[in-house]
């Protein structure tokens, strides 16, 4: 699994991380607290959509392509 998130993740310097934090906060899309950060709640709503409809999307093209497939497969006979 870590050699996963290492494939997937990439690295991020401390700088980059701490001027990306800093971005966020002056656009208003995260609050500091005693206890680190937190997300406002309209961009983990924003968040939550669009992952939604992108597995939605995907869904939808992966029946469509699995049919095209199957009917591929039954007109030559494969």
């Amino acid at each position: 699994m870590a050699e996963l998130v290492k494939k997937i993740i990439s690295p991020v310097t401390s700088q980059n991380l701490l001027g990306t934090l800093a971005n966020l906060k002056l656009r208003s899309l995260i609050e500091c607290n005693s206890d680190g950060f937190t997300v406002q709640n309209d961009l983990k709503e924003y968040v939550t959509v669009n992952l939604n409809h992108r597995k939605q999307r995907f869904l939808f093209f992966d029946k469509i392509t699995k049919y095209i497939i199957e009917w591929h497969g039954r007109k030559y006979g494969a």
